[in-house]
């Protein structure tokens, strides 16, 4: 039995987007992305170590999670223990 991409179902990892078992290890890079800022290039140029650049984002508010510069998942900033996590939401069905 194949899926619709060819590989066969025993060769898939079972999950909502299956992967084939050749790849189950493999690294994949997730970026959290919040949103963006505006600096002059006088102010990027004044940076200095130390110097903290508020994002304008607090707690709740929505993060997007991108992997090879495509969104694969939306969710929310929340605290886990004292550090910054992201709540899935929801997960983005790749486009075929």
């Amino acid at each position: 039995m194949q899926d619709p991409d060819g590989c066969s179902i025993s060769d898939t990892v079972t999950s909502e987007f299956p992967v084939p078992v050749v790849l189950a290890d493999a690294p994949v890079v997730i970026r959290i992305e919040l949103g963006s800022i505006t600096l002059t290039a006088q102010q990027w140029a004044q940076l200095r170590t130390g110097d903290v650049i508020a994002t304008g984002h607090a707690l709740g508010e929505p993060a997007s999670l991108r992997t090879g510069g495509i969104e694969i998942a939306q969710g929310e900033l929340v605290d886990v223990e004292g550090e910054l996590a992201v709540r899935i939401h929801y997960l983005v069905k790749p486009k075929r």
